[in-house]
């Protein structure tokens, strides 16, 4: 019998603990197999059982119970086919279609690449995206979302809010501030260039460009999009689903407006910068918070239960903030200070 979402999970048993997770396994009725390590690095056995997805979790956290240390050596794989007449009654058993937690942090650590090349796409894509506005071309904007990396940052710092691993979602959201700041940077710079150069009309009002109006108009269906965006990538990580495609949605929330506010410095035009720059603020933040709830109602906690309070504070904290900021952004009288600065 053929099932599609199963894990083969190996651990490492340390000396001393051999029995006790044949006992776990034996009172779970999982069928697995175990054999003598003679490495002689304080381990004692090998074992190895297949298990559904969910149950992965739910079968590490009895293991920990009972004994095994959050340090024994696991692997967790994914096999192309696990034939069993056992495999059904273990689907029922552990049913579910979300990945364990242990899956999730990997998953999130692989999503958060390292520091030197997110800098480097960003500004690649920053500079496509650039390229794109000013020549009105939406196929050059896609093709900078396309490159952007802005998926991983996102979903990593989430992930490590609702497993309130202080490390992880630090560092998700230090390379989103850093990444898309980087990203606004680049646009105003690669601007100044074109202004001051004979590839740009001097008399070219960059406001009236179809791809840098429409990333200067803030509605509330521009915060409904960057939600369902931040939704889908937590969906996609969850699940193991498209995670490419949603990595280009993300940036079509991000990237375009960086991309448009940095012009907009680089024009001296103040109300396509901030208006722009309003827009990527809102849609960050509406990126990160429909990611946490996605998440938080996938049922995704702290392993100690004594950190559940401070990640369950940190999420509503995190809506709260993403409510009354749009609420301010979106209001009219918000718009009064730009009004006055089109007027200067």
């Amino acid at each position: 019998m053929h099932i599609n979402i199963m894990r083969l999970v190996q651990i490492y048993v340390p000396v001393g603990m051999r029995q006790l997770v044949q006992e776990v396994l034996d009172f779970e009725r999982i069928d697995y197999a175990i054999s003598d390590e003679t490495s002689g690095k304080g381990l004692e056995a090998l074992v190895q059982f297949p298990i559904s997805s969910i149950g992965v979790e739910l079968v590490l956290e009895k293991l920990r119970k009972a004994g095994l240390s959050d340090d024994a050596y696991k692997i967790i794989l994914v096999p192309e086919n696990v034939i069993s007449s056992h495999t059904k009654t273990l689907k029922q058993r552990y049913s579910g279609t979300r990945i364990s937690r242990e899956e999730l942090i990997l998953r999130a650590e692989e999503l958060a690449s390292d520091t030197s090349t997110y800098l480097a796409f960003i500004i690649l894509s920053a500079i496509m995206a650039t390229g794109g506005l000013l020549l009105d071309s939406a196929a050059t904007v896609i093709g900078a979302m396309v490159v952007a990396p802005l998926m991983g940052p996102a979903i990593s710092a989430s992930i490590g809010t609702v497993l309130n691993d202080r490390k992880l979602a630090s560092r998700g959201i230090k390379l989103q501030v850093v990444g898309l700041l980087l990203a606004i940077a680049t646009a105003a710079v690669i601007g100044i260039l074109l202004k001051n150069s004979v590839l740009v009309s001097p008399n070219l009002d960059i406001a009236k460009i179809p791809q840098i109006s429409e990333r200067t108009d803030l509605t509330f269906i521009s915060l409904f999009l960057a939600l369902c965006t931040g939704t889908a990538g937590a969906l996609s990580v969850i699940r193991s689903g498209g995670a490419t495609l949603v990595g280009v949605a993300i940036a079509i929330a991000l990237i375009p407006p960086a991309a448009a506010s940095g012009l907009g410095l680089a024009w001296g035009l103040p109300n396509v910068a901030i208006t722009a720059a309003v827009i990527l603020l809102v849609n960050l933040l509406a990126i990160n918070v429909s990611a946490l709830i996605m998440l938080w109602i996938s049922g995704f906690r702290p392993r100690d239960m004594r950190e559940v309070k401070y990640a369950q504070t940190a999420v509503f904290s995190h809506i709260i903030f993403l409510c009354l900021h749009s609420f301010c952004f979106l209001q009219p009288l918000h718009w009064r200070p730009i009004l006055l600065l089109r007027q200067i």
